[in-house]
Protein backbone atom coordinates (compact mmCIF):
# COMPACT_ATOMS: atom_id res chain seq x y z
CA UNK A 1 0.00 0.00 0.00
CA UNK A 2 2.79 2.44 0.93
CA UNK A 3 4.68 1.60 -2.24
CA UNK A 4 1.64 2.34 -4.42
CA UNK A 5 1.00 5.58 -2.56
CA UNK A 6 4.59 6.71 -3.10
CA UNK A 7 4.38 5.79 -6.78
CA UNK A 8 1.10 7.72 -7.17
CA UNK A 9 2.76 10.84 -5.76
CA UNK A 10 6.17 10.63 -7.40
CA UNK A 11 5.09 9.80 -10.97
CA UNK A 12 3.12 13.04 -11.58
CA UNK A 13 5.94 15.06 -10.02
CA UNK A 14 8.69 13.52 -12.11
CA UNK A 15 6.78 13.31 -15.40
CA UNK A 16 5.68 16.96 -15.17
CA UNK A 17 9.27 18.12 -14.87
CA UNK A 18 10.86 19.71 -17.97
CA UNK A 19 13.85 17.47 -17.29
CA UNK A 20 11.79 14.34 -17.82
CA UNK A 21 12.11 12.88 -21.30
CA UNK A 22 9.03 11.46 -23.01
CA UNK A 23 11.00 8.63 -24.62
CA UNK A 24 10.99 6.76 -21.32
CA UNK A 25 8.72 3.73 -21.23
CA UNK A 26 7.73 1.16 -18.59
CA UNK A 27 6.21 1.92 -15.18
CA UNK A 28 4.11 4.62 -16.84
CA UNK A 29 0.49 4.52 -17.95
CA UNK A 30 0.19 3.99 -21.71
CA UNK A 31 3.96 3.66 -22.05
CA UNK A 32 4.82 -0.04 -22.07
CA UNK A 33 7.08 -2.35 -24.03
CA UNK A 34 4.16 -2.87 -26.43
CA UNK A 35 3.81 0.84 -27.20
CA UNK A 36 7.58 1.06 -27.63
CA UNK A 37 7.54 -1.78 -30.12
CA UNK A 38 4.63 -0.18 -31.99
CA UNK A 39 6.51 3.10 -32.30
CA UNK A 40 9.68 1.43 -33.53
CA UNK A 41 7.91 -0.71 -36.12
CA UNK A 42 5.77 2.23 -37.27
CA UNK A 43 8.89 4.37 -37.76
CA UNK A 44 10.56 1.56 -39.71
CA UNK A 45 7.50 1.04 -41.92
CA UNK A 46 7.40 4.77 -42.68
CA UNK A 47 11.06 4.69 -43.66
CA UNK A 48 10.48 1.69 -45.91
CA UNK A 49 7.58 3.50 -47.60
CA UNK A 50 10.03 6.30 -48.42
CA UNK A 51 12.50 3.75 -49.86
CA UNK A 52 14.79 4.30 -46.89
CA UNK A 53 16.58 1.82 -44.69
CA UNK A 54 16.57 1.90 -40.89
CA UNK A 55 19.71 1.08 -38.91
CA UNK A 56 18.89 0.02 -35.34
CA UNK A 57 21.26 -0.62 -32.46
CA UNK A 58 20.01 -2.39 -29.32
CA UNK A 59 22.52 -1.48 -26.62
CA UNK A 60 23.29 -3.95 -23.86
CA UNK A 61 23.70 -2.59 -20.34
CA UNK A 62 25.49 -4.43 -17.54
CA UNK A 63 23.64 -5.11 -14.30
CA UNK A 64 21.74 -1.84 -14.51
CA UNK A 65 19.83 -2.22 -11.26
CA UNK A 66 22.92 -3.29 -9.32
CA UNK A 67 25.29 -0.52 -10.46
CA UNK A 68 23.22 2.55 -9.64
CA UNK A 69 24.86 4.70 -6.98
CA UNK A 70 22.48 5.78 -4.20
CA UNK A 71 23.99 9.24 -3.85
CA UNK A 72 23.57 9.82 -7.60
CA UNK A 73 19.90 8.88 -7.39
CA UNK A 74 19.21 11.17 -4.45
CA UNK A 75 21.13 14.04 -6.05
CA UNK A 76 19.17 13.66 -9.30
CA UNK A 77 15.85 13.50 -7.47
CA UNK A 78 16.64 16.75 -5.71
CA UNK A 79 18.38 18.82 -8.37
CA UNK A 80 16.84 17.38 -11.56
CA UNK A 81 13.26 16.76 -10.49
CA UNK A 82 12.89 19.12 -7.53
CA UNK A 83 11.99 16.56 -4.86
CA UNK A 84 12.91 18.04 -1.46
CA UNK A 85 12.00 18.16 2.24
CA UNK A 86 10.17 15.19 3.76
CA UNK A 87 9.77 13.37 0.45
CA UNK A 88 13.51 13.45 -0.21
CA UNK A 89 14.28 12.59 3.43
CA UNK A 90 12.02 9.54 3.20
CA UNK A 91 13.77 8.27 0.06
CA UNK A 92 17.19 9.01 1.50
CA UNK A 93 16.38 7.11 4.70
CA UNK A 94 15.17 4.12 2.67
CA UNK A 95 18.50 3.83 0.85
CA UNK A 96 20.71 4.67 3.85
CA UNK A 97 22.46 2.13 6.08
CA UNK A 98 21.57 -0.86 3.92
CA UNK A 99 23.57 -4.07 4.20
CA UNK A 100 23.44 -7.65 3.00
CA UNK A 101 24.86 -11.05 3.85
CA UNK A 102 24.76 -14.56 2.42
CA UNK A 103 23.40 -17.48 4.41
CA UNK A 104 23.88 -21.15 3.59
CA UNK A 105 22.29 -23.54 6.05
CA UNK A 106 23.44 -22.47 9.49
CA UNK A 107 26.41 -20.50 8.20
CA UNK A 108 26.23 -16.77 7.47
CA UNK A 109 28.76 -14.43 5.94
CA UNK A 110 29.73 -11.11 7.45
CA UNK A 111 27.54 -8.15 6.59
CA UNK A 112 28.63 -5.73 3.89
CA UNK A 113 27.47 -2.14 3.50
CA UNK A 114 25.46 -1.47 0.32
CA UNK A 115 25.62 1.93 -1.36
CA UNK A 116 24.58 0.88 -4.85
CA UNK A 117 21.68 -1.00 -6.39
CA UNK A 118 17.90 -0.66 -6.55
CA UNK A 119 15.33 -3.12 -5.14
CA UNK A 120 13.87 -4.48 -8.37
CA UNK A 121 10.60 -5.75 -6.92
CA UNK A 122 9.66 -2.43 -5.34
CA UNK A 123 7.82 -0.47 -8.03
CA UNK A 124 8.58 3.11 -6.87
CA UNK A 125 12.30 2.44 -6.95
CA UNK A 126 12.25 0.84 -10.37
CA UNK A 127 10.49 3.94 -11.66
CA UNK A 128 12.95 6.22 -9.86
CA UNK A 129 15.86 4.28 -11.32
CA UNK A 130 14.34 4.55 -14.78
CA UNK A 131 13.74 8.28 -14.46
CA UNK A 132 16.99 9.24 -12.81
CA UNK A 133 19.52 7.00 -14.51
CA UNK A 134 17.92 5.75 -17.71
CA UNK A 135 15.99 8.61 -19.27
CA UNK A 136 19.31 10.08 -20.42
CA UNK A 137 17.73 13.50 -20.94
CA UNK A 138 20.77 15.46 -22.07
CA UNK A 139 22.06 12.51 -24.05
CA UNK A 140 18.64 12.02 -25.69
CA UNK A 141 18.57 15.68 -26.68
CA UNK A 142 21.98 15.28 -28.30
CA UNK A 143 20.81 12.19 -30.17
CA UNK A 144 17.74 13.97 -31.52
CA UNK A 145 19.91 16.81 -32.79
CA UNK A 146 21.72 14.13 -34.78
CA UNK A 147 18.36 12.94 -36.24
CA UNK A 148 18.65 9.72 -34.25
CA UNK A 149 15.51 8.26 -32.66
CA UNK A 150 15.80 6.77 -29.20
CA UNK A 151 13.76 4.37 -27.11
CA UNK A 152 14.53 3.93 -23.43
CA UNK A 153 13.23 1.22 -21.15
CA UNK A 154 14.54 0.11 -17.78
CA UNK A 155 17.42 -2.00 -19.08
CA UNK A 156 17.00 -1.50 -22.83
CA UNK A 157 18.50 1.33 -24.84
CA UNK A 158 17.52 1.38 -28.51
CA UNK A 159 18.72 3.97 -31.00
CA UNK A 160 17.97 3.99 -34.71
CA UNK A 161 18.30 6.23 -37.74
CA UNK A 162 16.87 6.26 -41.26
CA UNK A 163 19.15 6.38 -44.27
CA UNK A 164 18.72 6.70 -48.00
CA UNK A 165 21.00 5.29 -50.66
CA UNK A 166 22.79 8.62 -51.05
CA UNK A 167 23.46 9.42 -47.36
CA UNK A 168 23.98 5.92 -45.96
CA UNK A 169 27.66 6.45 -45.13
CA UNK A 170 26.99 9.73 -43.33
CA UNK A 171 24.14 8.23 -41.28
CA UNK A 172 26.29 5.27 -40.25
CA UNK A 173 28.92 7.69 -38.96
CA UNK A 174 26.29 9.62 -37.00
CA UNK A 175 24.94 6.43 -35.45
CA UNK A 176 28.44 5.33 -34.45
CA UNK A 177 29.15 8.69 -32.81
CA UNK A 178 25.90 8.41 -30.87
CA UNK A 179 26.85 5.02 -29.41
CA UNK A 180 30.06 6.60 -28.12
CA UNK A 181 28.05 9.47 -26.58
CA UNK A 182 25.69 7.04 -24.84
CA UNK A 183 28.59 5.06 -23.39
CA UNK A 184 30.28 8.21 -22.08
CA UNK A 185 27.03 9.32 -20.47
CA UNK A 186 26.63 5.93 -18.81
CA UNK A 187 30.18 5.93 -17.49
CA UNK A 188 29.72 9.39 -16.01
CA UNK A 189 26.66 8.07 -14.15
CA UNK A 190 28.20 4.85 -12.86
CA UNK A 191 26.61 2.62 -15.50
CA UNK A 192 28.29 0.24 -17.91
CA UNK A 193 27.58 -0.37 -21.59
CA UNK A 194 28.50 -3.71 -23.15
CA UNK A 195 29.29 -2.90 -26.79
CA UNK A 196 30.25 -6.48 -27.64
CA UNK A 197 26.85 -7.75 -26.46
CA UNK A 198 24.89 -5.10 -28.31
CA UNK A 199 22.94 -6.03 -31.44
CA UNK A 200 22.57 -4.31 -34.79
CA UNK A 201 19.98 -4.86 -37.50
CA UNK A 202 19.33 -3.09 -40.79
CA UNK A 203 15.74 -2.98 -41.97
CA UNK A 204 15.64 -2.85 -45.75
CA UNK A 205 13.20 -3.86 -48.46
CA UNK A 206 12.79 -3.54 -52.19
CA UNK A 207 14.98 -4.10 -55.18
CA UNK A 208 16.48 -2.10 -58.01
CA UNK A 209 18.24 1.25 -58.02
CA UNK A 210 16.31 2.62 -55.00
CA UNK A 211 17.31 -0.18 -52.66
CA UNK A 212 19.70 0.95 -49.92
CA UNK A 213 22.95 -1.00 -49.80
CA UNK A 214 23.59 -3.41 -46.94
CA UNK A 215 25.89 -2.22 -44.17
CA UNK A 216 28.75 -4.61 -43.54
CA UNK A 217 29.41 -3.54 -39.94
CA UNK A 218 28.88 -0.76 -37.41
CA UNK A 219 31.21 0.47 -34.68
CA UNK A 220 29.27 0.35 -31.41
CA UNK A 221 31.46 2.44 -29.14
CA UNK A 222 34.59 1.34 -31.06
CA UNK A 223 33.52 -2.32 -31.11
CA UNK A 224 32.79 -3.78 -34.54
CA UNK A 225 29.34 -5.39 -34.75
CA UNK A 226 27.96 -7.03 -37.87
CA UNK A 227 24.22 -6.58 -38.49
CA UNK A 228 22.09 -9.65 -37.79
CA UNK A 229 19.29 -11.01 -39.94
CA UNK A 230 17.01 -11.03 -36.90
CA UNK A 231 16.90 -9.19 -33.61
CA UNK A 232 15.16 -10.41 -30.47
CA UNK A 233 14.15 -7.54 -28.22
CA UNK A 234 11.17 -6.54 -26.09
CA UNK A 235 9.84 -10.09 -26.38
CA UNK A 236 9.63 -10.03 -30.18
CA UNK A 237 11.87 -11.28 -32.95
CA UNK A 238 12.26 -8.66 -35.65
CA UNK A 239 13.59 -9.55 -39.11
CA UNK A 240 15.07 -7.31 -41.79
CA UNK A 241 11.80 -6.97 -43.73
CA UNK A 242 9.57 -6.75 -40.62
CA UNK A 243 7.58 -9.72 -41.85
CA UNK A 244 7.51 -11.27 -38.34
CA UNK A 245 7.90 -14.69 -39.96
CA UNK A 246 10.62 -15.75 -37.52
CA UNK A 247 8.66 -14.48 -34.55
CA UNK A 248 5.58 -16.46 -35.62
CA UNK A 249 7.65 -19.61 -36.10
CA UNK A 250 9.31 -19.26 -32.68
CA UNK A 251 5.99 -18.54 -30.99
CA UNK A 252 4.46 -21.59 -32.63
CA UNK A 253 7.37 -23.79 -31.53
CA UNK A 254 7.09 -22.55 -27.97
CA UNK A 255 3.36 -23.20 -27.82
CA UNK A 256 3.03 -26.44 -29.75
CA UNK A 257 6.60 -27.81 -29.83
CA UNK A 258 6.45 -28.84 -33.51
CA UNK A 259 9.18 -28.91 -36.10
CA UNK A 260 9.58 -26.63 -39.13
CA UNK A 261 8.61 -29.40 -41.55
CA UNK A 262 5.49 -30.20 -39.54
CA UNK A 263 4.54 -26.54 -39.48
CA UNK A 264 4.97 -26.15 -43.23
CA UNK A 265 3.18 -29.44 -43.97
CA UNK A 266 0.21 -28.21 -41.97
CA UNK A 267 0.21 -24.89 -43.81
CA UNK A 268 0.61 -26.55 -47.23
CA UNK A 269 -2.25 -28.96 -46.50
CA UNK A 270 -4.47 -26.04 -45.58
CA UNK A 271 -3.59 -24.30 -48.85
CA UNK A 272 -4.43 -27.41 -50.86
CA UNK A 273 -7.78 -27.82 -49.14
CA UNK A 274 -8.63 -24.18 -49.82
CA UNK A 275 -7.18 -24.26 -53.38
CA UNK A 276 -4.56 -21.68 -52.45
CA UNK A 277 -0.84 -21.72 -53.15
CA UNK A 278 1.54 -21.35 -50.20
CA UNK A 279 3.32 -18.03 -50.39
CA UNK A 280 6.69 -19.38 -49.31
CA UNK A 281 8.23 -22.04 -47.17
CA UNK A 282 8.58 -21.21 -43.49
Amino acid sequence: MIERLVLARIVPRVTSSPNFDGIQSAYRTKHSTETTLLKITNDVYEDLDQHQSTLLVALDQSAAFDCTDHSTMIRRLEHTFGITDLALDWMTSYLSDRSFYVRWGNTSSSKLHVNTGVPQRIVPWTFVFQSVCCSVVTCAQFLRRQTVTTSMLTTHKIIYISASKSDLSDKVNVLQQCTVAVRHWMLSNGLQLNPSKSDVIQFVIGRGHERVDDVASIQVSHTTIQPSSTLKNLGFTLDRQLSFDQHIVESTYAKHDISTSELYDTFASHCLMTSQQPLHAV
